[in-house]
């Protein structure tokens, strides 16, 4: 499968976000909004709302979630999963 170059992009800043922050357990998922790795979380169960549509969620294998639905008050309303060889992008 090839990796488009914009997915290659999202895994090499969690990559980086992960080598950085050593103190973040194993497995979970970087969080990458348009302004670079914007954290780490455990889980992405019942968490979508805390983040607005267009953010992603990068596990540690490199496969990528998109943050969808939703408004800019409440948050996006899911995570949907987005393969490596295409790139999803939301509109502003």
């Amino acid at each position: 499968m090839k990796i488009q170059p914009e997915t290659q992009e999202l895994i090499d800043i969690a990559r980086a976000y992960r080598r950085e922050n050593t103190h973040i357990p194993n497995g979970g998922y970087v969080i990458v909004t348009r302004q670079g790795a914007g954290g780490w979380t455990a889980s992405l169960e019942s968490n979508a709302s805390s983040h607005m549509a267009g953010t992603w969620a990068i596990d540690e294998s490199g496969n990528k979630y998109l943050a969808i639905g939703g408004n800019d008050y409440d948050g996006a309303e899911a995570w949907q999963v987005i393969p490596h060889d295409s790139f999803e992008t939301v509109e502003e």
